[in-house]
């Protein structure tokens, strides 16, 4: 045989006698040691996550009070009571209005382009159950007129 088949077969039965005699990983204490440093490591993580997870809520809170802020609210009703479009529609719409004022000048009223037509809308109601009065009034005059939610003018502002 030669000198280095010999040296390897003499490297490998050295390794197989140090394998067979390692300690068992499990019970000996520096696998224990690193046992509780993996654990104090994965509840640190968990506490970590959960002092981000407030930090994120916080930051989330934060945002949501700051676009309240921007955002009207002044939501609340209007009565549609027509809608038109075609080539003399803005003028038709004026019309509409002029004759609408006239009939009853104590509810404002609105010409406004939503494409493609314009829409003569009325009132600044905060509740649908003052919309619904209001449109109960002028049902003989306009039997199409419907509620719908808008963005309204009101004597009361949002806080700022």
């Amino acid at each position: 045989m030669s000198k280095t088949a010999l040296s390897l077969a003499a490297c490998l039965l050295i390794s197989f006698t140090l394998h067979s005699q390692a300690p068992d990983l499990e019970t000996s204490p520096s696998y224990e040691v690193k046992n509780a440093i993996n654990n104090l490591d994965t509840i640190t993580a968990v506490n970590k996550s959960t002092i981000n997870a407030e930090s994120n809520l916080t930051q989330y809170f934060d945002t949501m009070d700051s676009l309240d802020q921007k955002t009207p609210s002044n939501y609340g009703y209007r009565i549609q009571i027509q809608s038109i479009s075609g080539p003399n529609a803005r003028e038709n719409i004026y019309e509409k209005q002029s004759e609408f004022i006239s009939r009853f000048p104590e509810i404002r009223s609105y010409a406004l382009w939503s494409s493609p037509n314009w829409v003569l809308r009325i009132g600044d109601f905060r509740s649908r159950l003052e919309a619904s009065e209001i449109q109960e009034m002028i049902k003989p005059e306009y039997p199409a007129s419907f509620i719908l939610s808008d963005i309204i003018e009101s004597q009361f502002k949002p806080k700022d």
